[in-house]
């Protein structure tokens, strides 16, 4: 299992759907959030996919079969999120995932470049 960033789930569910064949994945419930906001982006605004329900309905197969699990995080993940943001100087959003994936010791996918330093640099400071 890892933990899966909006930006890996999207690629997986509109680029690249064999991502989610092999592994499993944790997500933030803020990760759905996002991910319905990014599929109606791409529907609405960049036009490159029709139906984007189809694949909000693909996504909650997904949920459904376990093959991504979604999770409430509370003040822990919240507190260390914030203070990975000041560190980094990147997003309280995209620092939940990176305070996700440390405090349950998995890795991280990403397609976020700066989220994947961010993450390296977090890996080495928590040793």
């Amino acid at each position: 299992m890892k933990v899966a960033d909006t930006s890996y789930v999207v690629g997986g569910l509109l680029r690249d759907q064999t991502i989610f064949e092999s592994e499993d994945f944790l997500v933030p419930e803020l990760a759905l959030y996002e991910i319905v906001n990014v599929i109606w982006k791409h529907e609405m605004l960049i036009r490159d996919i029709r139906r984007g329900l189809d694949y909000i309905e693909a996504l909650d197969e997904l949920i459904d079969a376990g093959v991504i699990t979604v999770i409430t995080y509370g003040d822990k993940i919240s507190r260390a999120a914030y203070g990975i943001s000041l560190r980094r100087k990147i997003a309280v959003y995209d620092s939940i995932f990176i305070a996700l994936a440390l405090e349950t010791s998995l890795d991280l996918v990403t397609l976020d470049k700066e989220q994947r330093k961010a993450f390296e640099g977090e890996i080495k400071v928590k040793r």
